[in-house]
């Protein structure tokens, strides 16, 4: 009789073990669940999306200012650089001759 309420409470226990055990797969289950949405949901908003699209195409148009400008600047200052060579050195000396 002893033998039979043992495996009676073996078998009670092995029946609450898996039901534990079940209950836990559900419950981390919904945890990673929970972990994932919160995970997603901590992105940036389509607003703040918007505003760096718009900083970086700012930022894009300065950078193409400024370099058209430095590039304006080399012609500007290649264009003044006095080309020795092509003046007419003796008009120069016939006018202090005079």
């Amino acid at each position: 009789m002893a033998d039979v309420f043992f495996l009676g409470v073996l078998f009670l226990q092995q029946q609450i073990n898996q039901s534990i055990h079940q209950n836990m797969k559900k419950v981390i289950a919904l945890a990673f669940v929970a972990g994932m949405f919160s995970l997603v949901s901590c992105g940036p908003s389509a607003e703040e999306k918007a505003a760096e699209e718009k900083r970086q195409a700012d930022s894009v148009a300065a950078a193409d200012a400024a370099m058209k400008a430095a590039e304006e600047a080399a012609a500007a200052a290649a264009a003044a650089t006095l080309d020795t060579t092509a003046i007419d050195t003796t008009v120069s000396a016939t006018n202090t001759a005079k």
